[in-house]
């Protein structure tokens, strides 16, 4: 019994040191949550703070949005400020960029709020806010998007979604900017920039704006930039190639990825994923390993 006792309270405690080893939303309830209070959110996934992809070995640890659309978090209104809070036991990688989006096919995110090298270390801390648009149309499904791009450590790229439907106006519609994707296979890498080095600052300066419709249609350009037109900033990193779709947002699985591991066990020998440059590893050396800071 004493074992017993003893071997769940070390689960326990792997179980939450996973879910704290980078950052993550807790609240509101995003896609496979494995927080308390969001159950019926996708199979909870106990790697919900790590990235969804890294330079640092090549693949895409994770799909775009880390899994298909579930369970509504509820009614949203146009101009209605949401409040996301994350994780205080996290690492936040002295901070970084990070956007929040919304979409409707996971595919055009119109970007609502973009914090460039702020993130997590300007006055909002961890609990980051973003405004609904005024303007914002009536949608019975829109994706609310988390995207993050770590100022120090491995080269990552994170993301958390919630799903809602929408109260808006008549006529209205949603417009921003092309969320910006880096570090990510055939996307941009951004280099460590937490001390002087290149933040790159023109990717989001420079991208097509996505206009979003009350019958749930979109339109706008994707992000088309090579990320062999990026500077490389860290030793040792390889440029993938470009897309092949011209550059558009990957939606679709890669193949035989990881499912989520409650119990901090590595993937199966040989499990490969794909992601669509003949340069890209396919073998799946385990987790992404955080530099220490």
């Amino acid at each position: 019994m004493k074992f017993s006792t003893a071997f769940t309270a070390v689960a326990a405690l792997v179980a939450g040191s996973m879910v704290s080893a980078h950052e993550h939303i807790k609240t509101p309830c995003v896609r496979n949550s494995p927080e308390a209070g969001c159950a019926g959110f996708g199979q909870p996934d106990y790697d919900i703070a790590e990235p969804i992809a890294s330079t640092k070995d090549g693949i895409v640890h994770d799909v775009m949005c880390r899994g298909p659309r579930g369970k509504s978090n509820g009614v949203l209104k146009a101009g209605e400020t949401l409040s996301l809070q994350f994780d205080s036991a996290g690492a936040i990688h002295e901070g970084g960029h990070c956007e929040v989006s919304m979409s409707t096919n996971e595919k055009d995110w119109a970007v609502i709020l973009t914090k460039l090298t702020s993130c997590f270390v300007d006055e909002e801390g961890l609990n980051i806010k973003a405004t609904i648009p005024k303007d914002a149309p009536s949608l019975e499904n829109v994706v609310i998007a988390w995207t993050w791009v770590n100022a120090a450590g491995n080269r990552e790229f994170y993301m958390n979604c919630m799903d809602y439907s929408l109260e808006g106006v008549e006529g209205g519609k949603i417009e921003g900017p092309q969320m910006v994707i880096a570090n990510y296979p055939g996307y941009p890498t951004i280099g460590e920039f937490h001390f002087s080095a290149d933040p790159r600052k023109d990717l989001y300066e420079n991208r097509p704006m996505v206009v979003i419709t009350g019958d749930g249609s979109s339109a706008g350009g994707n992000q088309t930039e090579s990320v062999t037109d990026a500077p490389t900033t860290t030793p040792g990193e390889t440029a993938s190639a470009t897309p092949t779709d011209g550059g558009s947002i990957p939606t679709d699985a890669p193949t035989d990825l990881p499912g989520p591991s409650p119990t901090g066990g590595e993937p199966a020998p040989g499990a490969s994923t794909s992601t669509g440059s003949d340069s890209t590893p396919t073998s799946l050396p385990g987790k992404c390993k955080p530099k220490t800071q």
